[in-house]
């Protein structure tokens, strides 16, 4: 009885989840100005475990050390799209980058490009999203599969 009582708290206490885990997407449309490191405006959440992501600036910020995967990936109605970019930045800096060349196509005339990176982060870091295109034009950040979403690891 007592070692189930220990372990019934633990899972209820978050001792053996993956928390804090969060997954936000685009809620409407954005404008993407050409060749410009423009930060992504994720401001819809699917979940938000321990309420650690921030839609009013966009930005996950775990206060937990430790071990977190984290994903993103966005559609872009760009065209004809020569290079896409989407970095990871912590604290305000680029971190992690994810680029693809050549007419990037995911369907009609979007493109698709997504980052996948664990990261260390301590209590004060923070992660944001950053997406970049080269086509000469402005693009249109698209809400249907533009997505940012992060979980600690176990250790």
């Amino acid at each position: 009885m007592a070692i189930t009582k220990i372990i019934a708290d633990s899972i209820t206490s978050g001792a053996i989840a993956n928390t804090p885990a969060f997954a936000a997407y685009v809620g409407s449309n954005q404008s993407i100005s050409n060749a410009t490191n423009t930060k992504v405006n994720f401001t819809t959440e699917h979940f938000d475990s321990d309420g650690k992501y921030d839609t009013s600036n966009k930005r996950f910020t775990p206060t937990v050390a430790g071990q977190y995967f984290i994903s993103a990936g966005y559609n872009a109605n760009t065209d004809t799209t020569t290079k896409a970019y989407i970095f990871i930045y912590v604290n305000g800096n680029p971190s992690f980058s994810s680029m693809t060349l050549e007419n990037v196509k995911y369907r009609d005339n979007d493109s698709f490009i997504q980052v996948n990176r664990i990261l260390t982060l301590d209590t004060d870091d923070y992660v944001e999203i950053f997406v970049r295109h080269e086509q000469g034009s402005t693009a249109t950040l698209q809400t249907n599969g533009s997505w940012f979403q992060a979980f600690k690891i176990l250790t």
